[in-house]
């Protein structure tokens, strides 16, 4: 039902904490600015990029519709005060060509936001693009500091992804194979820039809980139905009362 109507899905262990979930919701309600959000993303084709294209779209068909290689998707109600970022990647073919200063800087991909006020229905539209600035293979490529936002933003949704392939090894009886995987990203990610950032602790603490938690009974009981909360926290961004990455 959360899914059919773009809502959230609580997990309640303990009764005593339902209030906590019941604030969460309400609050969501009563903060909405903006509904009807349609957000599409799609490559720009240029003279040194004409074949680039969208490889993969974090969320998959929940997320996205794909019509004509343009990524579709939407937001019932957005509430005040809240970001939301997407993910997806992008193949970038190889170009011989020689680049011109004038050539540098190339858009690789655009984005059309629409959104329709809450109070009074007003549209309001933005679009912005995607720009990379080039260099010649004969030339020097200054070191590039990590974008810790972008990495933050990776890694939540790769959690959540891997979350979720655990869990259908999990609901297999494969636990072995689930655990595995997610202690294999569990150290990648010990290891990563961001291992520091709030985030990545808190992606880090969840992982840890869903490990232990994916055993017999204790899977079936309780970690299955964290485990996915869990998921749609992380790729959706959608507010979470029991984690520390609550969005």
């Amino acid at each position: 039902i959360a899914k059919i109507r773009d809502g959230n899905f609580y997990f309640i262990e303990k009764i005593e904490t339902v209030a906590e979930c019941f604030v969460d919701a309400i609050g969501g309600l009563i903060s909405v600015i903006g509904k009807d959000t349609t957000i599409t993303i799609q490559t720009v084709k240029s003279e040194v990029f004409p074949n680039i294209e969208i490889k993969k779209a974090f969320g998959d068909a929940d997320m996205w519709k794909v019509v004509d290689g343009a990524y579709h998707t939407g937001i019932s109600q957005l509430p005040s005060g809240k970001s939301k970022n997407y993910v997806l990647e992008l193949t970038i073919p190889k170009t011989d060509k020689v680049l011109s200063d004038q050539q540098k800087e190339v858009a690789i991909a655009r984005a059309l936001v629409t959104v329709k006020l809450a109070k009074n229905d007003e549209v309001i539209e933005r679009e912005c693009e995607l720009k990379v600035n080039l260099v010649n293979e004969d030339e020097e490529l200054m070191p590039q500091p990590a974008d810790k936002d972008l990495l933050n933003n990776y890694f939540r949704v790769r959690s959540a992804e891997l979350m979720t392939e655990a869990r259908k090894l999990a609901e297999g009886g494969k636990y072995e194979d689930g655990r595995k995987i997610l202690q294999n990203f569990k150290e990648e990610l010990s290891k990563s820039a961001v291992k520091d950032e709030l985030m990545v602790v808190g992606l880090l603490q969840d992982l840890e809980t869903t490990i232990k938690e994916m055993q017999p009974r204790v899977f079936e009981t309780v970690g299955m139905h964290r485990l996915m909360q869990q998921e749609v926290s992380h790729m959706e961004e959608k507010s979470n009362p029991y984690s520390m990455n609550s969005a």
